[in-house]
């Protein structure tokens, strides 16, 4: 599926936290937490996170490979 049909189909993945419902919080909070290392462990961490993340990186997060390692 191509970015802009993900989008079309999920427009939630354009949001800022703050509007995301609980489930979808969860969804994605579950996914940082899978992270290696993980990218947050807490909503409050998640949410600074996810707002800067560009629509590519929110994709690959919640529907593909997760986010790219960081560090070393």
């Amino acid at each position: 599926m191509t970015l802009p049909e993900r989008v079309r189909q999920e427009a939630w993945l354009t949001r800022f936290w703050a509007e995301l419902t609980p489930a979808q919080k969860r969804r994605v909070l579950g996914r940082l937490r899978r992270g290696e290392p993980p990218a947050a462990r807490s909503e409050a961490e998640a949410a600074p996170v996810w707002d800067a993340l560009g629509l590519p990186e929110r994709n690959a997060l919640v529907f593909g490979t997760g986010l790219p390692r960081t560090g070393g």
